[in-house]
């Protein structure tokens, strides 16, 4: 998927969390690989979420994520409660 996205100079500010990539995972290799490519000095955050060198936030998460908050419910807030005790997710755990 190509995504662009355009310098507009300091009157339209620094990239901050409202600015994000949302990317849903089917494995636990995926989940890593783009955690471990975005790592390098960046900063790891809770709930899956890494912000990159560049001060860019992503979200790093298994693909059932969505699927399960939008179902709400105790499964949800399960989930929700065990993502926002980790940095980068674990599939096996939030399952």
């Amino acid at each position: 998927m190509e995504f662009f996205a355009l310098n507009g100079g300091a009157y339209f500010g620094k990239f901050h969390e409202s600015h994000s990539l949302y990317v849903p995972c089917a494995t636990q290799a995926q989940i890593d690989g783009l955690w471990n490519a975005l790592a390098p000095g960046g900063q790891e955050q809770p709930c899956g979420w890494i912000k990159d060198r560049f001060g860019i936030s992503w979200q790093i998460v298994p693909d059932f994520i969505r699927s399960i908050d939008e179902q709400g419910g105790g499964a949800a807030e399960k989930m929700n409660v065990a993502l926002i005790g980790m940095n980068k997710a674990t599939l096996t755990t939030l399952q």
